[in-house]
């Protein structure tokens, strides 16, 4: 038997929002959030310290594996020069576009 719509996003975002227990012990290590526009079904995760940084990765449609590794990228990107999420939002509108998501 499979999800229905509204159990496969409430999985996703319990999955994401899981990941703060994982990450915590990481310095500096602030949140991290899921965020779905329900008129589109974009997603998108935000990961930020708590020194007022933060990126948006924009997950549509990738499996838990794939959201956990860009997660993980995101973390490495700190100590490791080169390393950049596949999903990393990096156009300044497509960040206003998800910001609210966080609010």
């Amino acid at each position: 038997m499979g999800y229905s719509k509204g159990e496969y996003y409430t999985d996703r975002e319990r999955y994401v929002n899981g990941l703060t227990l994982a990450l915590s012990p990481l310095r500096d290590f602030g949140l991290i959030r899921y965020g779905r526009f329900y008129s589109t079904d974009e997603e998108y995760v935000k990961v930020a310290d708590m020194i007022g940084n933060s990126v948006f990765l924009n997950v549509t449609a990738m499996s838990k594996a794939e959201i956990l590794k860009d997660v993980a990228r995101v973390i490495l990107q700190g100590d490791e020069k080169g390393i950049v999420p596949r999903s990393l939002v990096t156009d300044k509108n497509e960040m206003r576009h998800a910001a609210p998501l966080f609010r």
